[in-house]
């Protein structure tokens, strides 16, 4: 992989072979920053490397975090493939619904003034649960990345006049098209906001992560974390001991490496990656 030089390649162990010591000492013999070091961020945009990978529940749990520190939350997502219009008429999805619960009231009042709709819609809908840009397609709705990016900012700019915590959901993963030429990293790039990749335990998850990292740092997206979902329980499979140790290899030392545990349907705690 061919990262810029802002984000040299990490190779922990690499003349004694693969270290065991996961998500403890980078390369330079520091310690690599955790959970604290994501949560002083002020806005993160939440992506992964597939669709229900567990983007809104760390979203939710990210957001649980900011409160437990008596910040106020702003969450939003930015696009949602599949949804209803509920009954007062505005679209509703899923994930947007669960977001709307982790932000505050004035949060929500923000969110209503500068997209004209409630703060438990998303701010593109689309009725289809399949790829955005075919389903805005079907829905005769074209996605437009500066009509959205700007909104974000605003909502961004206004959130922090009080000091609040933003948390921003995209929809599948980075390179999923969303107009012509247009993919979801290009709306991630243009609002200077971190990222957290949160990605599967599953075999392939090293080539998914990996690849994700690459489009989003081409792109000079600063990384906020890498959280590896586990979503099945039971004890731990030698492929994601390998996806473990793995993408800790490759990460660069200054990215947190975190790992939320199966929470069948409950918001997961974020936890060290298990050595």
């Amino acid at each position: 992989m061919d990262f810029p030089a802002a984000y040299p390649l990490h190779f922990p162990g690499l003349d004694q072979g693969i270290t065991t010591e996961s998500n403890v000492m980078t390369k330079d013999g520091k310690p690599r920053p955790g959970l604290e070091e994501l949560l002083k961020h002020r806005c993160l945009f939440i992506t992964g490397t597939d669709t229900e990978i567990g983007k809104t529940t760390i979203a939710q749990s990210i957001a649980n975090h900011w409160n437990d520190q008596k910040h106020e939350v702003c969450a939003v997502k930015a696009i949602a493939a599949g949804g209803k219009k509920s009954r007062k008429g505005n679209f509703v999805s899923p994930d947007s619904l669960a977001l709307s619960k982790v932000c505050s009231d004035k949060a929500k009042k923000i969110i209503q003034k500068y997209s004209g709709q409630p703060a438990d819609s998303p701010l593109v809908g689309l009725t289809q649960a399949i790829a955005p840009y075919t389903a805005s397609q079907l829905d005769e709705t074209p996605i437009n990345l500066n009509v959205i990016r700007n909104l974000i900012r605003r909502i961004k700019s206004v959130s922090s006049q009080d000091n609040m915590k933003m948390i921003v959901e995209g929809a599948g993963g980075v390179l999923v098209p969303l107009a012509p030429r247009r993919f979801m990293v290009d709306l991630i790039a243009g609002l200077e906001i971190p990222a957290v990749v949160v990605a599967g335990t599953e075999l392939g998850t090293i080539n998914h992560t990996l690849m994700t990292l690459e489009a989003l740092m081409r792109r000079k997206v600063p990384i906020g974390a890498v959280i590896l979902s586990r979503r099945k329980r039971g004890a731990y499979k030698m492929a994601e001991h390998a996806a473990f140790r793995e993408i800790e290899m490759f990460l660069p030392g200054n990215i947190p490496f975190l790992f939320a545990p199966y929470a069948q349907n409950k918001i997961p705690e974020i936890k060290p990656i298990p050595v």
